[in-house]
């Protein structure tokens, strides 16, 4: 009874465990896209010419531009993971 009882409680700490690596991967591939979106944002604060100085919606193209990368970027990484078997 009681290496059964040992048994149980070691799955259900295992199964915590899984689910915590899990969620730590989600959040890292997350961190990713998000850095990825700053690296543009960074590039386009440099104090470099580009020619979108004088456009007044520019702003609103590049940030809807990098918000449409920072999803796609997770999306393309879970859907990879989701076929690697490494979400259920």
């Amino acid at each position: 009874v009681i290496s059964s009882t040992q048994e149980f409680v070691n799955i259900c700490l295992d199964t915590t465990r899984n689910r915590m690596m899990e969620m730590e991967l989600k959040i890292s591939m997350i961190t990713l896209a998000v850095t990825m979106g700053a690296l543009v944002a960074g590039l386009f604060g440099m104090n470099l010419l580009s020619g979108w100085e004088d456009n007044s919606s520019a702003f609103y193209i590049t940030a809807l531009s990098i918000f449409c990368l920072i999803l796609f970027i997770v999306r393309i990484t879970f859907k990879i993971s989701k076929a690697k078997g490494v979400f259920n």
